[in-house]
């Protein structure tokens, strides 16, 4: 009797890693503070905006921000890999892993981004990415990132 797989485990390269694009992407968007703050939506955090066990006047270097930032990453690209059933170029994956470092996996699994993105249409995906321009309270504050990501997305190469 033969083994078969699932139709969605033949169809799906699993990319696992962000590359360095993604990497220069969030760089270029997300200042390293080394002294805990409070973010857009006054949730505290660190680094390059690492959330999770931060605590108001901690201090860090700048090697445990890049400490951080490379994990924080490193679950991005594990979203991408969970949420997305769609196969994927290196570059939509490195834009989505930044997408997802900023809005977090949760907003993007409800997001119309991943909706259409699994529904295969990329065009669709991509022109949703450029709608999440919102940063707390203020609007359009996140355009030029929204933008930089919408431009990975569909780079052809």
């Amino acid at each position: 009797m033969a083994i078969r797989l699932p139709a969605r485990a033949l169809q799906r390269p699993r990319t696992v890693i962000a590359g360095p694009a993604a990497l220069a992407l969030i760089l270029a968007f997300d200042p390293a503070h080394l002294v805990a703050y409070r973010d857009s939506r006054c949730t505290l955090a660190i680094g390059f905006g690492h959330h999770g066990a931060v605590y108001t006047g901690q201090r860090i270097t700048q090697r445990e921000a890049e400490i951080l930032l490379r994990g924080d990453l490193r679950a991005a690209g594990a979203a991408v890999t969970r949420l997305v059933s769609a196969p994927l170029t290196q570059h939509q994956f490195d834009s989505l892993a930044s997408f997802i470092y900023n809005v977090g996996a949760g907003s993007f699994a409800r997001s119309n981004v991943r909706k259409r993105l699994n529904a295969r249409d990329y065009a669709g995906a991509a022109e949703a990415i450029l709608l999440w321009t919102r940063a707390g309270n203020r609007r359009g504050a996140l355009r030029a990132r929204r933008m930089a990501e919408y431009q990975l997305f569909t780079r052809r190469e």
